[in-house]
């Protein structure tokens, strides 16, 4: 009976290619090499370019401010978050490398943290590569593989999000590590005392990994949670693996809930919220977005086909909308290959049937808790900045309950991950797998199998195509952006201040954005310190540890009154007022001028209403206490 062995166990020991133990040449070596440079290309972590801008210069910045931090004996970073300091809910080991790599002359350039990034990029592509060879059994069609994941829209759409993209790409390594776990467990046949060394180290590794990737990125950590979960429960229904695999599970169980409880007393109790049903309802990815594509991603795109649906016309918003659509060659490549599994005709081992399973799972969890197929709003400019309010589905408005709303509510990890639609980045991996293993069958089956793996596989490579102009504009925007954050605003911004001040960064336009990314560039490279923060969860933990007067203050009720009890209590040293808005001048997806003058008038209102002086800058007004 014909069949292809993907691997013979959790790390796939058994292949065609190097999985079998042969080596690389220099052939592989240059195809990588290629394929690469095409990658970074795409991930725009070239020259002229960087993937986005509100998180290049706010990595740079905090890196800058650990390092600065340190100097001064304060743990953390002092510059924003006043008085306590702001935490980094995700991200942090990529702050610290750069902290200790860069920051000696007490500067981090964007030049700098783009070259990092690349680095971890160049490190998932490494260890994606030798994820998908162990399982095709070839190096070629695993560089595909490796290709076919890090091109997926659902994936490379995520550019927006920083080092959360980076978490996911890694997720082909996270697994890679789970596996080795396996393989060490198992080399206890050959003696305790020889291998007993080799599973605590592989253990220690694993315990690392798992508390690296929560702390760069809580998503990775859940979809790398479910993947594992998934290879090992494949690998215990085999006979003769289920009492390794159990083994594993719980050393991996424990060592999931070690990071878990570091990553709590980090952050501290409540700062991952849990939204309601209705908002997960929202959330969820519309069935019909994942059969038909959307115009303005992918190939199909680049032809002017698919859905005409852009993000203000969806409950769940631009997140909802990334890289969601199976494609034509993911679905006939799961039909095929369940045909063959049913018919017996084709054998799919652990790590390659744990993958599968997990695809499966999280397309359950991306869709919500009800059923939704078209259900979209009339094109509105208006709900482009759509809020909370506005992002809760009632049930009556969705199609059929799918009975998973306790998962929502009381699952841990589950019930925080609010953007359901990354869980297709698990389901994304699955494909691509099925992908690979169709195309390995039908080269075996002689010149016209070949024929049809190269039409899959040219298909699939289609399907995942980025239009290169756009790409190429997105990252030249994105660096625009960054260097007026990152240059002229944050000079604007400390030509009014003086080191080591006590600011609150006030924004007095209308509807102005909550998530003030800006600030944690802004106050860092001004070295004063700011009771602002970016990022929502860090918002939420810092403002827990504000003065009441600077929370009112910020809600804006009663805000002369509370800036005067501010500056009598001493609790402040400036309010700096901007002329922009700190979320929309980085955010890429948003442009929204800022009434400059009507801001400054409001600011001199303000200014006499509270009993203090005021001073106009380029970029922001200074309401400081008269002498």
């Amino acid at each position: 009976m014909p069949g292809v062995s993907a691997a013979s166990d959790p790390a796939g020991s058994v292949g065609a290619g190097p999985a079998a133990g042969a080596r690389l040449t220099a052939i592989d070596w240059a195809r990588a090499l290629l394929v690469l440079l095409a990658l970074l290309v795409a991930y725009r972590l070239v020259p002229g370019q960087i993937p986005n801008a509100q998180f290049i210069v706010a990595d740079a910045a905090y890196a800058e401010c650990l390092h600065a931090s340190a100097g001064q004996g304060r743990p953390g970073c002092a510059n924003t978050g006043y008085p306590a300091g702001a935490p980094k809910p995700f991200g942090l080991p990529v702050n610290m490398l750069a902290a200790a790599l860069f920051a000696a002359d007490d500067v981090v350039s964007m030049a700098e943290m783009r070259l990092l990034y690349a680095a971890v990029f160049v490190l998932a592509f490494l260890l994606a590569w030798r994820l998908f060879t162990r399982i095709a059994g070839g190096a070629r069609l695993g560089l595909l593989g490796a290709a076919l994941f890090l091109l997926a829209p659902a994936l490379h759409l995520q550019s927006s999000f920083g080092v959360l993209q980076l978490g996911m790409a890694l997720l082909p390594g996270y697994l890679l590590a789970d596996a080795w776990l396996m393989r060490a467990i198992g080399a206890r046949r050959q003696g305790w005392k020889a291998a007993l060394p080799r599973l605590a180290g592989v253990v220690l590794l694993v315990c690392s990994v798992r508390v690296f990737s929560l702390f760069l990125d809580g998503y990775s950590f859940l979809l790398a949670t479910l993947l594992s979960v998934s290879c090992f429960v494949a690998s215990a229904l085999r006979p003769g693996m289920r009492a390794d695999a159990l083994v594993a599970l719980a050393l991996y169980v424990a060592a999931s809930g070690a990071a878990a409880a570091a990553y709590r007393g980090y952050l501290g109790a409540g700062a991952l919220g849990v939204m309601p049903v209705d908002f997960f309802r929202g959330a969820g990815v519309d069935v019909a977005t994942m059969l038909l594509p959307l115009q303005w991603q992918g190939g199909w795109g680049l032809l002017g086909l698919g859905l005409d649906i852009t993000p203000e016309m969806t409950w769940g918003g631009r997140s909802g909308l990334l890289g969601v659509f199976m494609g034509v060659s993911s679905v006939v490549a799961a039909v095929v290959l369940a045909w063959w599994w049913a018919r017996r005709r084709i054998r799919i081992e652990p790590l390659a049937a744990g993958i599968l399973a997990a695809g499966l799972v999280a397309m359950l969890l991306s869709l919500g808790p009800s059923l939704k197929f078209m259900d979209f709003k009339p094109r509105d400019p208006a709900l482009a900045g759509a809020t909370l309010g506005k992002r809760m589905m009632p049930a009556e408005a969705a199609g059929p309950s799918l009975h998973t709303a306790w998962i929502y509510q009381n699952v841990p990890g589950i019930r925080n991950a609010r953007v359901l639609a990354r869980w297709q980045v698990v389901t994304r991996m699955a494909w691509v797998v099925a992908v690979l293993l169709v195309a390995v069958r039908l080269v075996q089956g002689g010149r016209r199998g070949k024929v049809a793996a190269a039409a899959l596989l040219a298909l699939a490579l289609f399907e995942v195509f980025p239009d290169p102009r756009a790409n190429a504009g997105t990252g030249r925007a994105a660096l625009e952006r960054a260097e007026t954050i990152h240059g002229e605003y944050s000079a604007a911004f400390a030509s009014g201040l003086v080191r080591d001040e006590r600011v609150l960064l006030l924004q007095l336009h209308d509807a102005h954005g909550r998530n003030e990314y800006s600030s944690n560039t802004l106050c860092v490279r001004a070295r004063v310190r700011c009771y602002n923060t970016g990022g929502d969860k860090a918002s939420v933990i810092v403002r827990r540890q504000w003065p009441q007067p600077i929370l009112e203050a910020v809600r804006g009720r009663h805000v002369e009154r509370n800036l005067a009890e501010a500056f009598d209590g001493d609790l402040l040293d400036v309010v700096a007022v901007p002329y922009f808005d700190l979320r929309d001048v980085v955010y890429p997806h948003v442009v929204r001028d800022v009434p400059r003058d009507q801001v400054r008038q409001r600011a001199e209102v303000l200014a006499g209403e509270a009993g203090l002086d005021i001073v106009h800058g380029t970029h922001f007004s200074y309401l400081r206490r008269r002498p």
